[in-house]
């Protein structure tokens, strides 16, 4: 365990270096100073990575929508252009039928002013 670990550092310590009681109590601290620097550092970094990909989701979920949306529109968009296609095609064959009418009457009156000038 993590006790037995200090434990074993400070009894190596004290042997090698002949190192005071003082010493390890203030390498008792350092060590808990740095071990709470760096837990609080990875703390924040988890709060950050959590949010960034809280972010992501949110994005994915938008994508999801704007994809539905635009496949809906596209649907539309199809339906509209077929209506206009038909309505260009209608107006096409009336404009077609009208001069064909317009031709007939020029015909028409064209033998009628013949017809006119034999009486």
């Amino acid at each position: 365990s993590m006790l037995q670990t200090i434990a074993s550092l400070h009894t190596e310590a004290a042997s090698k270096l002949n190192s005071a009681p003082k010493h390890y109590t203030m390498f008792l601290r350092r060590y808990a100073s740095l071990y709470e620097s760096k837990r609080l550092e990875k703390e924040q970094q988890s709060r950050r990575f959590g949010a960034g990909l809280s972010k992501l989701q949110e994005a994915a979920v938008m994508v999801d929508e704007l994809k539905r949306e635009a496949a809906e529109q596209q649907i539309t968009l199809a339906d509209k252009q077929r209506q206009a296609d038909q309505a260009l095609n209608d107006i096409t064959s009336a404009m077609a039928s009208a001069s064909n009418q317009k031709t007939e009457s020029e015909q028409l009156k064209t033998l009628l002013a013949k017809e006119a000038v034999k009486l």
